[in-house]
């Protein structure tokens, strides 16, 4: 695969982003290493400003799943237009 112009590389980058950006969103929701409950502890504990009501490592879980979900859909369809 040739890059034709700068604007392909930076697409191809863009995309690469996306990508990584994707499996660590998704990373969270899929719970790898307890991380969910790991962000919930850190911002409990260690913020200057405690969460409040509601927010719980359920909560960060599927934040984590939309977003992931939303951003390999980006990720796909910038390969997709790179391909083309």
């Amino acid at each position: 695969m040739e890059l034709a112009s700068a604007d392909d590389a930076l697409g191809l980058l863009r995309a690469a982003w996306s990508g990584v950006f994707a499996l660590l969103c998704l990373g969270i929701a899929f719970n790898i290493r307890d991380v969910a409950f790991r962000i919930y502890q850190f911002t409990m504990y260690r913020g200057p400003f405690a969460p409040g009501f509601g927010f719980s490592p359920t909560l960060i879980r599927v934040v984590g799943g939309f977003l992931g979900a939303a951003v390999f859909v980006e990720c796909a369809v910038s390969v997709a237009e790179l391909l083309q």
